[in-house]
């Protein structure tokens, strides 16, 4: 792990974080799961700055951090895998 070398990340926040109005880069995946009222989002994110900018949009929208994770893309669920945007 390095402030400027790309992870894959997986981060979860509650409700539904439209990836659109919070400006999401297109290379993450984000989905909606309304069973538990959860958005995941999955892919590489560059550098600190950029993981900072997403946190930050999902508190300014009011919606709690449950975890964010750095991971390997083969770990990722299979209906996370990808680079399509649900939202």
């Amino acid at each position: 792990m390095s402030l400027i070398n790309p992870e894959y990340y997986r981060i979860e926040i509650s409700g539904k974080f439209d990836s659109d109005i919070a400006n999401l880069p297109h290379q993450l995946k984000s989905v909606y799961r309304e069973d538990c009222d959860v958005t995941f989002i999955t892919g590489i994110i560059p550098d600190q700055a950029l993981l900072h900018g997403i946190l930050t949009r999902a508190y300014a929208f009011g919606h709690a951090i449950i975890l964010v994770q750095i991971t390997c893309p083969a770990d990722a669920p299979e209906d996370m895998k990808g680079s399509h945007r649900d939202s």
